[in-house]
């Protein structure tokens, strides 16, 4: 099975290492750089080869949602996974039309992380357990 190379993206230095270090236990999932905000993923992803990006939505310099746009017009191979601490509807819509593969609420990302990653690197989108959201509503 090939390794699937993640880029992490967060400006909180806590949630960076809890999902940096959930990942190491993964056999087939290798992070291979952190970034603090969306200018730091644009400037990582022209030097290593990034299979997936996992992204907070509110970050300085640059937003994740902003950087996520940027990065599927310019690089849409790489696949995108927004982390989030709101489980709005509205919010969900905007990481759909910018073209995230996917989306994992903060709380549940030790539970959901994985599968997400292995569902959008499958073709699959991945919205997980986003209350009152179904993908087939959009």
């Amino acid at each position: 099975m090939k390794v699937i190379n993640v880029l992490l993206a967060d400006d909180n230095n806590r949630v960076l290492e809890e999902v940096n270090k959930l990942l190491s236990h993964t056999h087939n999932i290798r992070v291979i750089g952190q970034a603090k905000n969306g200018k730091e993923v644009i400037d990582v992803i022209t030097d290593i080869e990034v299979d997936v990006i996992i992204m907070d939505t509110n970050m300085p310099i640059m937003d994740g949602i902003t950087c996520a746009s940027i990065i599927k017009k310019e690089c849409p191979n790489i696949k995108i996974i927004m982390l989030t601490m709101y489980p709005y509807k509205s919010h969900t819509y905007e990481m759909l039309k910018i073209g995230a593969e996917g989306c994992v609420l903060k709380s549940r990302t030790e539970q959901e992380l994985e599968t997400a990653i292995h569902s959008v690197m499958s073709g699959k989108q991945y919205y997980g357990l986003i209350p009152d959201f179904e993908l087939s509503t959009v």
